[in-house]
């Protein structure tokens, strides 16, 4: 039997438990709400997906720090109650504050392991301890089960050059960089930003043919506003109460705040910007890959339509 164990502060100091048996796995989770246990089958295990990504939690947690200090700050002055005790304590939150975008921004890999309909069965978050009992799962699953997808970071690609290749970037995405390989069989996606890394595998055995084109706004802006806004603050706080002798009477030091702050207003308007997307569906008629659309890039995507259109009709006369 092997066991794996893994840590979520942020999820209500969940300790999440995988035992893996010879005829099936068991599940246990607790935490501060809940405590249960299920079991899956090995059968049921239909994809493994690797991927690297943070606990952008820590982020908002940083937040509500500085929201705390400001509330203590501003009843401690309304009773003109401060001592040096105080003024420490403050700039030790201030510290421990800053000290959370570390957390934040720091990518931890994770094994997924999903069933036929790419939902998550059960997931693994690698650690020092763990790091080398996960090749001892990934054989004990594949003896058990027939796997339709495997994902691995480290995994190579394949021989040949790929017939399509362009470049997306995403700025409000934390500066996601997307690389697109058209293959005779695949699509390969391999995506990396400030918070993931992530590659996605569609074979087009798995596309129904269809593909659409549709405007939506980007969600990521919505989401820059307010990471922005929070980032803002926090910052402002924190170097006010670190360095309030060097910053109480800086000219420079306000420009930059109320610069940051009018940026806002340009975040909030790309909300509502629509963007050209195309997407590609499976046979469940489910969204497997979408892109960005734009006068760029049209031309190649045009391309990559026509030959993937053509390699699923073919699949289906086979």
């Amino acid at each position: 039997m092997i066991r794996i164990n893994s840590f979520f502060p942020l999820a209500n100091f969940s300790s999440y438990t995988l035992e893996f048996y010879e005829d099936k796995i068991i599940s246990k989770t607790k935490s501060l709400k809940v405590d249960f246990q299920k079991e899956i089958v090995y059968e049921d295990i239909k994809s493994i997906i690797n991927k690297e990504t943070t606990d952008f939690g820590w982020f908002s947690i940083s937040f509500l720090i500085i929201i705390g200090l400001i509330s203590v700050g501003l009843c401690l002055q309304y009773f003109h109650f401060f001592t040096p005790g105080i003024l420490i304590a403050e700039k030790v939150v201030a510290i421990i504050a800053l000290a959370l975008f570390i957390p934040a921004l720091h990518k931890s890999e994770y094994y997924f392991f999903e069933d036929k309909n790419c939902k998550p069965l059960a997931m693994i978050k690698i650690t020092k301890k763990n790091s080398e009992n996960i090749y001892d799962v990934i054989k004990l699953i594949k003896q058990k089960t027939i796997l339709t997808t495997e994902v691995y970071l480290d995994e190579p690609f394949p021989d040949t050059s790929p017939i399509f290749e362009y470049i997306e970037y995403d700025i409000p995405d934390f500066i996601n960089k997307s690389i697109v390989k058209v293959y005779e069989d695949r699509i390969i996606n391999i995506e990396k930003s400030l918070l993931e890394r992530v590659i996605t595998v569609v074979k087009y055995t798995e596309l129904s043919g269809k593909i659409t084109t549709s405007r939506y706004a980007k969600v990521n802006w919505g989401l820059l506003f307010w990471n922005w806004f929070m980032f803002i603050i926090i910052l402002k706080v924190t170097t006010t109460v670190l360095l309030p002798l060097r910053l109480v009477n800086n000219p420079y030091y306000y420009s930059v705040f109320i610069i940051g702050l009018i940026l806002l207003i340009p975040l909030f308007i790309m909300k509502f910007v629509k963007f050209d997307t195309l997407e590609f569906y499976d046979h469940g008629n489910n969204t497997v890959f979408w892109t960005r659309l734009n006068s760029k890039n049209q031309e190649i995507l045009n391309k990559i339509v026509d030959f993937v259109q053509g390699k699923v009709a073919n699949n289906k006369n086979v």
